[in-house]
């Protein structure tokens, strides 16, 4: 067997995870799917290193990490453009880059999109729970200890050999810096909400609050105005899923959001479009259709 590649992590960024594609069939048990959000971009990340979906990719969100990469291996960078650097040159990102031993991998300013995706050609060593290694939103440092990238982490990746340069075109990928538009699916009480409601919301752009993160996007702007009467027994929800609190505030629950809630359900925002939901950053502004 050849050497495991070593990422060593001299700072972790902002906000960075290893992510896969979730551990999806255990919402009866109440465990969120998890995983990454821009599924896209992941997918892709590891299809340029010749890696199966369902391998692991780094996710890093606002702000990169800085990697040191003890052995010779190949990566890709797909999704936000956070400006990465190897060994202080530029990085090409939306394809696979043979990388020699002892580089260092560094991003700077955010250009645009919010959640880049490093993928690592080879198979990520990390402790799974409920077979992903993506972490959970409540006790992921015992769970998945190794998902969470801290100052002086170590992770490893065992290699596989070296596949021909791949690109993908400039034409396919896509344009983060466009105004960000969202198809949404009518939800189970979408007829229930009054029309004056959803003239509201689907006539303005909503900006994404602050108060934000990987369970759910909170619109910042309330409805000012009658939205529900009646109590609503607790239902399942799925990423996805538009619920409107009381108060007239609009939520888009993610990849980490819990499995039920009692708010009422405008709709479901399908999954194609939550990859590219889930490159607006907190600030952004989002525009939904039915």
């Amino acid at each position: 067997m050849q050497n495991l590649i070593t990422l060593h992590i001299d700072h972790p960024g902002l906000y960075s995870t290893l992510q896969d594609t979730g551990r999806a069939g255990h919402q009866a048990q109440g465990v969120p799917v998890g995983g990454a959000l821009d599924r896209d971009a992941a997918w892709l990340a590891n299809r340029l290193v010749g890696n199966e979906p369902e391998e692991p990719v780094l996710e890093m969100t606002l702000q990169g990490p800085v990697i040191r990469l003890a052995q010779e291996t190949q990566l890709a960078l797909t999704g936000a453009d956070l400006s990465p650097t190897l060994n202080g040159a530029p990085l090409p990102m939306y394809e696979s880059v043979r990388v020699q031993a002892g580089s260092e991998l560094r991003f700077g300013r955010r250009r645009s999109g919010c959640r880049a995706y490093l993928a690592v050609r080879g198979s990520w060593q990390a402790q799974r729970w409920l077979d992903s290694v993506s972490p959970p939103p409540y006790r992921a440092e015992a769970l998945t200890p190794d998902s969470l990238l801290k100052k002086g982490s170590v992770i490893k990746v065992e290699p596989r050999g070296f596949l021909p340069r791949r690109i993908y075109p400039d034409y396919a990928r896509p344009d983060l810096t466009a105004p960000h538009y969202c198809r949404l699916l009518p939800g189970p009480e979408y007829e229930q909400f009054s029309g004056e409601f959803k003239e509201w919301f689907f006539a303005r752009q909503h900006r994404v609050s602050a108060d934000s993160n990987r369970m759910g996007y909170r619109l910042q702007e309330a409805y000012d105005g009658l939205v529900w009467t009646e109590e609503l027994i607790s239902s399942a929800v799925l990423p996805g899923t538009v619920q409107v609190t009381r108060s007239g505030q609009p939520i888009v629950l993610l990849s980490d959001a819990q499995t039920t809630g009692g708010y009422p359900r405008l709709g479901i925002v399908p999954e194609r479009e939550r990859s590219r939901l889930a490159q607006v950053c907190p600030g952004e502004w989002v525009r939904f259709g039915i």
